[in-house]
């Protein structure tokens, strides 16, 4: 339906009854259009849509989006727009996605006008690539696997600096052997442990960050951790591979505990699905490398899952001790209470009361 030309036909002189829109943006741009000519412009490129809302939120007609959890508060969730159909004026439409800029106008030279306009203002700068992963869904109807892209617009790098001041000083050594291990074996499990509000979740988005460009991450909702090695998804997992021959596929399975523990009546089925998606002859073809989080203790873990070979890192997020805890708050200008350790939610998330230590306040030898 993309025309392109100011030769009127029948099928733009009345759309609505030559097309049947596939969707609702399609609908309510063929309601308006009804017995007028209808011309159609797109161009595919990474869209800012932080922007397109500031800019056109009043004028946004349909709107959809995805929910996730939120990174720091799993109780709470977290909109991440994707698609917008905009009104621009009476003559012209805009549906914007996060990967391509469409115009609908009544004339073919207003819609290039309006897409240039578009394009200059809201797509990201040739050559840049916007860090993202996807986010693995279910269909209810059809039972089928599907992702929807999470970018990751506002997240930025996490230099070797702010890793010692979050995590310790030893972090940075360890999150080099990670990028290492990742980038030269692409199977395996690497295994993130700690309490809630330690960091895990914050470290996985500048891992994502910083590997964008070489590794395709895919973020599975434990509810659908045991579709992993499913007979009937392995032709999506298939698809993601044939989509992505270049990079390595990286899944994350968030407070995966029910997968890892010692294989028990509830659980057996689980941890082998887990264990034959990591290094199983699934693993072998897809040459996927498993991410897990988990708050329980590794002696719990089953022994099949932690056995050298097959879990290539492992790292335990700490609470951070108060010299610590006081380091991060002054390098980030903040006031923390006194207590015997602090999460990293605590410290960004607690009291504004100024911390008062009886000495030894600040930096510490």
């Amino acid at each position: 339906m993309y025309y392109q030309t100011d030769n009127p036909t029948d099928a733009w002189v009345n759309p609505l009854q030559s097309m049947r829109p596939e969707s609702l943006d399609e609908y309510h741009v063929f309601c308006h259009f009804r017995n007028r000519p209808l011309f159609v412009q797109k161009h595919t490129t990474t869209v800012n849509l932080k922007q397109v809302q500031e800019k056109y939120g009043k004028q946004i007609m349909v709107a959809v989006g995805v929910s996730m959890p939120n990174a720091d508060d799993s109780t709470r969730l977290d909109d991440i727009p994707e698609n917008y159909l905009i009104r621009l004026c009476q003559k012209s439409f805009a549906e914007i996605v996060s990967s391509s800029l469409k115009v609908y106008a009544e004339s073919h030279e207003l819609a290039v006008k309006r897409l240039a306009a578009l394009v200059k203002e809201f797509a990201v700068g040739k050559g840049i690539e916007t860090p993202k992963f996807y986010l693995v869904m279910r269909d209810q109807a059809t039972g089928y696997l599907d992702t929807a892209t999470v970018r990751l617009t506002d997240e930025q790098y996490m230099d070797e600096a702010e890793m010692n001041l979050h995590y310790g000083e030893d972090f940075p050594a360890w999150h080099r052997h990670l990028v290492n291990s990742l980038s030269s074996h692409s199977q395996g499990i690497t295994i993130f442990r700690g309490k809630p509000g330690t960091g895990k979740t914050t470290y996985l988005r500048k891992l994502m960050v910083a590997l964008h460009k070489s590794h395709f991450f895919l973020y599975m909702p434990m509810k659908l951790g045991w579709m992993l090695s499913a007979p009937e998804t392995i032709r999506f997992w298939i698809e993601q591979k044939q989509h992505n021959p270049k990079r390595k596929l990286v899944v994350i399975l968030e407070d995966a505990e029910h997968f890892l523990m010692e294989r028990g009546a509830d659980n057996a089925s689980s941890a082998s699905d887990l264990l034959n998606a990591s290094d199983g002859l699934l693993g072998n073809f897809l040459q996927l490398h498993l991410i897990c989080t988990v708050n329980c203790e590794m002696d719990r873990l089953d022994k099949a899952v932690t056995r050298p070979g097959r879990m290539t890192a492992y790292r335990e997020f700490s609470r951070l001790t108060p010299s610590q805890a006081q380091r991060l708050a002054t390098a980030k200008n903040l006031q923390i209470e006194p207590q015997d350790s602090y999460s990293l939610a605590e410290i960004y998330n607690g009291g504004q009361c100024q911390i008062a230590m009886k000495k030894n306040i600040g930096f510490e030898a």
